[in-house]
């Protein structure tokens, strides 16, 4: 259930417009949550706050200090004009999306697909956030969580084979792929995965040419290997490989593709870190990671950026239209890392077409319109990523 706030004079939200079966009303805003009435709200002269999931905080004191403004007070009706002749932006049809999960139980429910629909949803970002990084959509398996004995939990489920009969029900999907972990597990991610995963979705079953070996002698195959395990049948004795064949000839066209979960949570900048990434080893003590891996120059913003261009060589060799993401951070007021220079070291606006944001949440939304490197659609909090052309 989706509802759109529409504010009045005061500052506090009329809900107008709801998505699903439960209506909004102001009395399930004020009374349940607040304590007070509208009426007494208006009095209290607050500006009533709501975050992205409709739950509303305590009144606060209106703020001005962002705008430079003065408070001043709203008499009568106000006045709202639509210069619906002067476009400002376009959202694409896809544009609208939610945040996915691998661990998420209730991904594949048959009624699923209903209530994505019911909700206009017509993009799903898979295999998860941190997820992403020690992800293997070929083997459905983790690799251990920083280099511990936790491999984390995979709904039976929600591997990508299935993933693609969802997504074919509703749109498309935004794939992040493995930047944090090889097959193996014994360091960074690898382009030829991710390569070889965009040869399974959108590869021609005909199409022989090798992708190559990996970082760790791992040999990726061909093109069409890959293609062809999606469009054949399952085997009457399974190999291991019949989450992978679906009885699906025709690509998976997914655009976008993303290189990592927030990259720069991997311990970069101080803390345990919140991203698996092996480009750089862990100890054996999880105490000891600020030590080991602070400013640690496998995981900077440069190496990161190096690896990146890797990726969009390898996965674009596969399918030139597809569009390759970086990973980006908004440096948040009071967040641990303000530092800014992620953005600034790797990224060059020579390569960069578009960007969108999204919410580090269940909800993901995705702009993917032909955005300048001058302008941007933020959508959110969380994980930014820019594109390659």
């Amino acid at each position: 259930m989706v509802c759109v706030s529409v504010f009045d004079p005061a500052g506090c939200p009329y809900f107008t417009e709801q998505f699903g079966e439960l209506e909004c009303t102001n009395e399930q805003v004020y009374k349940p949550e607040l304590g007070r009435s509208k009426a007494e709200v208006r009095q209290a002269g607050v500006v009533c706050r709501s975050d992205h999931f409709g739950r509303h905080e305590e009144p606060k004191a209106a703020d001005f200090s962002q705008t430079g403004s003065t408070k001043q007070e709203i008499r009568g009706a106000v006045k709202v004009t639509v210069q619906a002749d002067k476009p400002r932006g376009f959202l694409p049809p896809r544009g609208l999306g939610v945040f996915s999960s691998v661990g998420d139980n209730q991904l594949m429910d048959p009624i699923m697909p209903q209530i994505l629909q019911s909700s206009r949803v017509t993009t799903l970002r898979y295999p998860g956030g941190a997820y992403a990084d020690n992800y293997h959509w070929s083997t459905y398996k983790p690799t251990k969580w920083q280099g511990t004995d936790q491999l984390g939990y995979y709904a039976s489920q929600n591997d990508f084979g299935n993933f693609v009969h969802l997504v074919d029900q509703i749109g498309t999907a935004v794939i992040t792929v493995n930047y944090g972990s090889s097959l193996d597990g014994t360091g960074g991610g690898t382009p030829q995965e991710a390569a070889a995963w965009v040869a399974y979705a959108m590869g021609d079953p005909a199409n022989t040419k090798p992708i190559g070996k990996d970082s760790t002698g791992h040999d990726w195959l061909a093109i069409g290997y890959w293609a062809g395990l999606r469009a054949s049948q399952p085997l009457a004795t399974d190999d291991g490989l019949n989450f992978l064949r679906i009885g699906h000839p025709s690509p998976v066209l997914i655009k976008y593709w993303e290189v990592g979960n927030e990259v720069y949570r991997n311990g970069y900048y101080g803390g345990q870190g919140t991203e698996e990434d092996l480009h750089a080893a862990y100890p054996k003590d999880p105490k000891d990671n600020e030590k080991q891996r602070r400013k640690n120059a496998n995981l900077s913003p440069d190496a990161y950026g190096n690896n990146l261009l890797q990726y969009i060589k390898t996965m674009k060799a596969v399918d030139g239209r597809i569009k390759v993401g970086a990973s980006l951070d908004i440096p948040l007021a009071g967040d641990w890392n303000t530092s800014g220079d992620w953005v600034q070291d790797p990224i060059t606006t020579k390569w960069v077409e578009a960007k969108g944001t999204g919410l580090g949440g269940p909800q993901k939304n995705f702009d993917g319109s032909r955005l300048g490197p001058e302008r941007s659609q933020d959508c959110g909090q969380g994980d930014r990523f820019r594109f390659s052309p």
